[in-house]
């Protein structure tokens, strides 16, 4: 067995009302808080406001998804101004992406671009508390925070240990409302998550046990997630799911799917989860064909080949409706070199067991395109 590390240092709080041990988490008294527009204007506003009465909030809410170097350059100048002394993050993957890279910046007397280059040079934090709102991302437990650059069409991970959170705050309650369609999206990003640390270079027992229970949840919860948003064992299970992967995705990063993802995204604007899960059975049957440890995923979730998985795939995505054709997102034939060359350009697109290069990847395309 070779020699491994895995690194969770963040103190996770699972279950419900878990918000109202918010109180017990911060440090000091100026509260930063990373919320995007609506969850501004819903009753969670609200509460976080109830919950702390006795310390100074400021609000953050100038931002989309996929958050650019421009909206995190205005949260940087504004949490710095602020003299924060907690920053929380309430919401999807993106607005924890935010809040964690705040945490990290806010010492830094530099702009995000510069970060980018320079990395982050004073090694210094503020307190971070993760409370995610999404069952999908699981960047509450994740030492990665990423930035878009809308005018070049790319994404910009950023990898260092002091992205970790001190504290994830899980309440599934919190993902009830969310649209059938976002629910969707998520959790492939989740199952995503989970099959790229299991395959990955880089996997490790522990990180492979979470990814296989992770998957399993998903295979079993996503479609009644979606089916009802109310069903409160299946958005448990769900954010479990998203937990677990999250943890096992932290340890080995992610591989070629979420690669293929990021000038899907960028340039065609579909939703992350989506594009991390548009090429996921082709990369199942890819891999399938010659590695023994997709052999022992697939026996692992009671099924008897790695054909099986990807057909198991493919059923639940048509099952919970997500438009899986590139043709129905606007791109034709004549897209795909570029795409390729794009996904090949990330270093996580080497971190797959088996070689990679643009000829598959424009095959692998060709055959999603309608």
């Amino acid at each position: 067995m070779n020699n491994y590390t895995f690194q969770a240092p963040m103190k996770i709080i699972f279950g419900q009302d878990t918000l109202d041990q918010i109180t017990q988490e911060i440090e000091g008294s100026r509260i930063f808080i990373v919320m995007d527009r609506f969850l501004y204007e819903s009753p969670l506003k609200t509460r976080m406001d109830t919950i702390l009465a006795e310390q100074e909030i400021r609000y953050f809410t100038a931002f989309q998804s996929n958050p650019d170097f421009d909206s995190i350059n205005q949260a940087l100048r504004e949490i710095q101004a602020f003299d924060a002394t907690t920053v929380i993050g309430v919401g999807g993957g993106s607005t924890l992406d935010i809040a964690k890279f705040l945490s990290a910046a806010i010492k830094e007397a530099k702009p995000a671009e510069v970060i980018k280059k320079e990395g982050f040079q004073k090694k210094a934090k503020i307190r971070t508390i993760c409370i995610p709102t999404t069952a999908g991302t699981g960047s509450e437990v994740t030492n990665v925070s990423v930035i878009s650059d809308y005018a070049a069409h790319t994404k910009s991970p950023f990898v260092n240990d002091l992205l970790f959170a001190d504290t994830a705050l899980l309440d599934s309650r919190l993902t009830h409302s969310l649209p059938p369609a976002v629910t969707a999206s998520c959790g492939m990003d989740t199952f995503c998550h989970a099959i790229e640390a299991y395959w990955n270079i880089q996997a490790q027992p522990i990180s492979d046990l979470l990814a296989v229970q992770a998957m399993r949840r998903v295979l079993t919860y996503l479609e009644a997630a979606v089916e009802n948003g109310t069903d409160a064992e299946a958005r448990d299970e769900m954010l479990q799911a998203s937990l677990e992967a999250g943890l096992a995705f932290a340890q080995t990063r992610t591989t070629i799917l979420h690669a293929v993802s990021f000038p899907l995204t960028s340039k065609f604007k579909i939703p992350h989860g989506l594009a991390c899960a548009m090429l996921l059975p082709s990369f199942i049957r890819y891999y399938g064909q010659d590695l023994l440890k997709m052999q022992t995923l697939a026996n692992q979730l009671g099924m008897k080949t790695p054909e099986d998985l990807a057909v198991a795939v493919e059923t639940l995505m048509h099952a919970v409706q997500l438009p899986v054709k590139l043709s129905q997102h606007g791109i034709t034939a004549a897209d795909l070199p570029q795409i390729a060359a794009e996904t090949l350009q990330e270093k996580i697109a080497l971190l797959g067991p088996k070689p990679v290069d643009s000829k598959l990847i424009c095959t692998l395309l060709e055959g999603i395109l309608s």
